[in-house]
């Protein structure tokens, strides 16, 4: 019961509200923080969202990430300078991008970047970090806040463990184990600055703890056969994800896998057929690098009917195998996908990104595009906002994931009644 004109309820309300504001003034909090249930159950929404959309570049604002959204696989976007990640974040919010996926790994040497930032390593050797390397994943979180934007932040590339203890040992080898159950509790309790909090509580900012950056592809080194490789990721997976979850058991928590060792014939251990019931984990990840045959037809086509048929059937059934996995175990799936491995016309691009994006919004499908949106990557795979993709086909489709998801939802009410 919410009490409303009583002389009595305006003092017990008075003195409520003064009660909270010493407690987070004495807790050094200038602004009191959204509890896990408020940020994913509120959301601000325009008094008129067709207006909205029509009157600004910005899509309209939703406090909690939708169920589907399109985000994009920006690994190294905490590394650049704070004026060209800020104007990124911009580009990324006014184009409806809810979603960033970065990477914590070493980067041993300058990059090509325009003005590229010193080579840092986060954690070398094993076990010793270089704290001042997450200044700039902590400045992000705090402008993915302001922007609306949350993170799933990969724990680490795997190299530095591979050439440790060896591309099977790393799973397998007590010491490699707890060294990378070490790593996490260290970043996992990282103190944030900017926010005043520890990133297992940085809720607003992070989306998801991805356990690692594809593991299992180094077990392609190894001599193990399809079934080892399975069970070595699949055990280490389990342990690792049980770590994440005693530190913090409120965010969700995604496997990183390729998941798709058996579509290119690997003994990576990675298939999502194969590796079954994660018990902690909640988000499991398919990969999609489609195969460059699927684009070789006829060049009288004009349709190019051969390419789109062919990558739907191809997509379609990596998906089916992929939900009858995590619908079984109730997780969630999330496809990642990059270009194909030749270069396409302007023309075939469009179709391409329009083909995958419109089945992944009908399959209900969250989607990441991977290394997208980088301006200083020049690399074809690429697409920045001045690009044609860009404007007629990933902006219009967050468009319509928005007005699908916000305008037929009462403004308390997130997706799903959450």
């Amino acid at each position: 019961m919410i009490l409303r004109s009583s002389g009595a309820a305006k003092e017990i309300q008075s003195i409520v509200s003064i009660c909270m504001a010493s407690w987070f003034i004495l807790a050094g909090c200038n602004n009191p923080p959204l509890s896990r249930l408020q940020f994913f159950t509120s959301r601000v929404m325009p008094q008129d969202a067709s207006d909205d959309l029509a009157a600004s570049k910005k899509i309209g604002t939703l406090t909690k990430t939708p169920e589907i959204w399109i985000g994009v696989d920006s690994p190294q976007i905490w590394r650049i300078p704070p004026e060209r990640r800020e104007k990124q974040l911009e580009t990324l919010e006014n184009s409806g991008i809810r979603v960033i996926r970065i990477v914590l790994d070493n980067q041993d040497n300058d990059l090509w970047w325009e003005n590229p930032p010193r080579a840092v390593s986060l954690e070398k050797p094993i076990g010793d970090f270089h704290w001042n390397a997450l200044k700039g994943v902590d400045e992000l979180m705090a402008s993915c806040i302001k922007h609306e934007i949350q993170l799933i932040i990969s724990l680490g590339g795997l190299d530095l463990y591979a050439n440790t203890f060896g591309p099977a040992g790393m799973y397998i080898q007590h010491d490699a184990i707890a060294a990378y159950q070490h790593r996490i509790r260290a970043l996992l309790t990282h103190f944030n600055e900017n926010l005043g909090l520890p990133w297992y509580d940085c809720n607003q900012a992070v989306y998801a703890w991805e356990i690692a950056e594809f593991p299992g592809s180094h077990l392609t080194k190894s001599n193990l056969t399809s079934d080892e490789a399975t069970r070595y990721l699949r055990n280490w997976l389990i342990e690792t994800s049980r770590t994440i979850k005693r530190i913090d058991p409120d965010t969700p928590i995604s496997i990183g896998v390729s998941g798709s060792s058996r579509y290119i014939g690997n003994n990576s251990g990675d298939d999502l057929r194969d590796l079954g019931q994660i018990p902690d984990a909640d988000i499991y990840t398919l990969f999609y690098a489609p195969p460059s045959e699927l684009f070789d037809g006829p060049a009288d086509d004009p349709l190019q009917s051969h390419f789109v048929v062919r990558l739907q059937e191809d997509l379609q059934r990596r998906l089916d195998d992929a939900l009858a996995v995590t619908n079984r175990h109730h997780k969630k799936t999330l496809l990642t996908w990059c270009n194909p491995g030749k270069e396409l016309s302007e023309r075939d691009r469009l179709l391409y990104f329009r083909t995958i994006l419109q089945l992944s919004e009908n399959r209900e499908i969250p989607s990441l595009l991977h290394r997208f949106g980088d301006a200083y990557d020049k690399a074809p795979e690429v697409v920045t906002s001045g690009d044609l993709v860009w404007q007629e086909v990933v902006r219009p489709a967050c468009v319509r994931l928005y007005e699908k998801q916000s305008s037929t939802l009462p403004p308390e009410v997130g997706p799903n009644g959450r």
